[in-house]
């Protein structure tokens, strides 16, 4: 019997089988009997062939409403970030009764019906998707990412024939700015394997930035949807700048990069195994672990001591020397060790471990 994981962005308790009725974007419903519920799956029994369902494509478990959410996103606006469905971004209960906003309703919804009907779900799914594929990608799951990659170059191209409103022109033509930087961000992810922390991502969270800033600018100018652009001013745009100004930065990338680094090597080391701390390391960075050893140590016992002693340190800060050379300081500031790193011919090398400085 196959099972079927289905990942949600929600926090389940219960860990006793029960059926849960899952419903999808699409209009699909779904009733399995579930085994297991955790904070980040629902897993449950399939006599089928059904692909796996992600956050992204559910929208609600046992008629609850599931909020979408990226570790990002969550981090830097305290929670999931809900947003309306696109039939729903000039909402009746916000309209006052007023009749020019039941006139300006009218007149876009033909635009916002199509883009509901191209792709059930809201612009930041998006990352959630772009995040999928290189989580896939990473782990060597072809099907997955040949199934996301399709659907949003279909998207892409559907997006492209829809005629919009002049007043959403600009509107439009940011959303569809966005989503060529997704797909320019899955075409890296593609060809250089790269992670979460990643220029093609960032542009990404760019482009996101400009289109919800000129749907604040519409929300605004049409004086409709006054809890919508307050959402947009008091929390989201914030919330984006912040993620780009800091987790995403020059500075943030370049560090996620060295922690990837540094956890390769740092791996190896506890794992004790010369071959692989060699793979790691220069000939130079090598022999100067091996300057470390004790009387009765062996080679083993010297690599995995020095790892296992730099679990409970940990880096405390990384500084970079150049393009190609890094260091990494370990231990406490009144002597703390030096781990250096080189990049040569495009790959990074432990090089050189120093004590005090």
């Amino acid at each position: 019997m196959k099972k079927l994981i289905v990942l949600l962005a929600i926090t389940f308790l219960a860990r006793t089988a029960f059926a849960e009725m899952i419903k999808l974007k699409s209009g699909k419903v779904i009733e399995r009997e579930s085994i297991e519920n955790s904070d980040k799956y629902i897993e449950v029994d399939s006599q089928d062939s059904e692909p796996a369902f992600y956050d992204y494509e559910i929208k609600s478990v046992d008629g609850k409403e599931q909020a979408i959410k990226t570790e990002m996103l969550d981090k830097e606006m305290g929670g999931p970030i809900e947003f309306n469905d696109h039939s729903e971004m000039v909402r009746k209960d916000k309209l006052n009764g007023r009749s020019d906003c039941e006139e300006w309703q009218k007149s876009i919804a033909d635009y916002d019906n199509k883009m509901e009907s191209i792709f059930k779900g809201e612009p930041q799914d998006l990352l959630i998707i772009l995040q999928k594929i290189i989580e896939a990608n990473q782990s060597g799951d072809t099907g997955t990412v040949k199934r996301l990659q399709s659907m949003v170059a279909s998207n892409s191209l559907a997006f492209s024939e829809i005629n919009p409103p002049e007043e959403l022109q600009v509107f439009h033509n940011l959303f569809l700015n966005y989503h060529q930087e997704i797909e320019n961000a899955i075409d890296a992810i593609l060809i250089e394997n790269i992670d979460i922390q990643s220029i093609p991502v960032r542009k990404c969270y760019e482009a996101l930035l400009d289109y919800y800033q000129e749907l604040h600018s519409v929300l605004i100018e049409n004086e409709c949807n006054e809890g919508d652009a307050r959402a947009l001013e008091d929390n989201i745009i914030p919330g984006f700048k912040n993620i780009i100004e800091t987790q995403l930065s020059d500075q943030a990338i370049q560090e996620a990069v060295y922690a990837k680094v540094w956890q390769s090597f740092f791996l190896a080391l506890i794992s004790g195994d010369p071959q692989k701390v060699r793979s790691f390391s220069t000939e130079n960075g090598y022999g100067s672990l091996l300057e470390m050893k004790r009387d009765s140590e062996t080679e083993v016992e010297v690599l995995r001591r020095l790892g296992m002693s730099w679990l409970q340190d940990g880096i405390n800060k990384w500084e970079s020397i150049s393009g190609n050379k890094f260091l990494g300081i370990i231990g406490q500031a009144s002597k703390p060790s030096v781990v250096e790193f080189i990049k040569i011919r495009g790959t990074w090398k432990f090089n050189r471990l120093g004590l005090g400085r």
